[in-house]
């Protein structure tokens, strides 16, 4: 393999496009958007420590939405270009084993890039449980890229900003669930279950004392939470997520439950109404 630094035009990053590798994933339009900006307001970065790779037998395999960003600023822009990239490495390339998805979130320089990634990341570990979600994106359940965590990120951008903003609230009054697990919650109940905001919100302003408890089995919840360790009892992280499940549940329904408890043996997992 080679490397070197060349300035690519627009009409050579549509003939770069052109050889495209065949399985290469769609295109994020808020991605390319993204990119776009930064180029036209000269903050694009050469030395990103990202390359347009160009594969054995001259495929991008590589940098679409860089590219493709080229076109849509219609300026040159400077790259890192490698050549003589093995084309197998193409299912591997954006896993990223030295940048964790919190530095790929700093790098498209999202605000609270950290915050916001550990959230992003907790959404997607919950979509996991819904297998219909990966037959209709053709993800398998375990592996989401990076890439596809940003492109995710910039379609929902303003309630994650928004779950951002609110979960550290949460956070900072009282440390009984992390921020990124109550804002990776939020995130999948407004964005797949598709319930109003305000509901969602609501349902946490009272677990956390923002606002009147309206229903008693979220006392039991929070005082189960405020507890958790002090018995000599350690609650699993599962075990966490199926009392919170079913706390939630019986929000959305109406109801009030005398008491919360689940059984890891016995039991069968609880799915977020």
């Amino acid at each position: 393999m080679k490397s070197e630094i060349l300035t690519i035009t627009p009409e050579q990053a549509k003939r770069l496009l052109a050889t495209n590798i065949d399985n290469n994933r769609a295109v994020s339009m808020k991605s390319v958007r993204f990119y776009s900006d930064m180029m036209k307001r000269g903050q694009w970065m050469t030395n990103n420590g990202e390359s347009i790779k160009i594969s054995n037998s001259g495929k991008l395999i590589d940098g679409q939405h860089r590219l493709y960003a080229v076109i849509h600023a219609n300026i040159p822009i400077s790259f890192y270009i490698t050549y003589g990239v093995d084309e197998k490495s193409f299912t591997t390339i954006d896993t990223g084993y030295n940048r964790s998805t919190s530095n790929i979130f700093n790098i498209a320089g999202i605000k609270y890039y950290s915050r916001i990634s550990a959230i992003v990341s907790g959404y997607l570990m919950m979509r996991k449980m819904d297998n219909k979600y990966y037959r209709k994106a053709q993800l398998t359940p375990n592996y989401i890229s990076k890439q596809d965590a940003l492109n995710i990120y910039f379609e929902n951008e303003k309630i994650f900003d928004e779950i951002q903003v609110i979960s550290n609230k949460y956070y900072l009054k009282l440390k009984i669930l992390s921020a990124s697990m109550v804002g990776s919650i939020m995130a999948y109940l407004i964005i797949d279950v598709k319930h109003p905001k305000e509901v969602v919100f609501s349902f946490f302003y009272q677990l956390y004392e923002f606002e009147p408890c309206k229903n008693n089995t979220i006392k039991i919840l929070r005082n189960k939470l405020i507890n958790d360790g002090l018995n000599g009892f350690k609650m699993s992280p599962k075990f966490k997520s199926m009392l919170i499940t079913k706390a939630w549940n019986a929000y959305v329904n109406g109801e009030k439950l005398r008491s919360l408890s689940w059984d890891e043996e016995n039991d069968k997992e609880v799915r977020m109404l």
